[in-house]
């Protein structure tokens, strides 16, 4: 009886290792999270297309891109850090290969451009940070007036591998003068303006 029950209790002891195991090997995806093995991953690694766009372009280019057209309707000139993507972005460091932003110097203003390079699997992630923090701002009561249509008219886009924020809308004075549609339509027109620059520019 005391050989059984020793017996009895080392096959408990291997049921249950097993089991550990087994449960620890199907967590393991979903602790890493999007593209977090250790190695920053873009969709189709040695394609040059993912979902009909480049994955080969430097967000940084793009952003350049933006800026030359605009010109001095552009407002952003500080370079986002990367903490600042993070804390108050909501967008993790792990869920991206590159990324390229810029804000006002000027604290009043709140023009923004962020172009982030998603890793593999990461698009949606990083776009629903975005889209929460965009959100967030617009519930925001507590805005400049010149800032409120901006921040109304702000988006979120994804093209391929790459998640756009833009908030844009430059000197709204003039239309400010005509009333909040106007200045609605004005940053609207730009957002979609600096959108389809970059989507030209990922499908040259």
């Amino acid at each position: 009886m005391k050989w059984n029950l020793q017996k009895c209790r080392q096959k408990k002891w291997f049921m249950g290792g097993v089991y550990v195991m087994a449960v620890t090997v199907l967590a393991i995806p979903f602790l890493m999270g999007c593209g977090r093995n250790g190695s920053n991953t873009t969709p189709e690694a040695g394609n040059q297309n993912y979902k009909g766009y480049s994955n080969t372009v430097d967000t940084m280019e793009l952003a350049e891109a933006v800026k030359n057209e605009l010109g001095e309707n552009y407002y952003p000139n500080t370079q986002m850090e990367s903490q600042m993507l993070e804390d108050v972005y909501g967008v993790e460091s792990g869920s991206y290969e590159e990324f390229y932003g810029e804000i006002p110097a000027i604290s009043t203003n709140v023009d923004t451009l962020v172009i982030v390079k998603a890793n593999e699997g990461c698009e949606d992630e990083i776009e629903q940070a975005l889209v929460s923090y965009m959100e967030n701002s617009k519930a925001d009561t507590m805005q400049y007036p010149m800032n409120i249509g901006k921040i109304q008219s702000s988006q979120v886009k994804t093209f391929g591998n790459y998640v756009c924020f833009v908030q844009l809308g430059g000197n709204v004075m003039e239309a400010m003068d005509q009333g909040d549609e106007a200045v609605i339509r004005q940053c609207q027109a730009m957002n979609e303006q600096a959108l389809n620059i970059i989507e030209e520019r990922l499908k040259s």
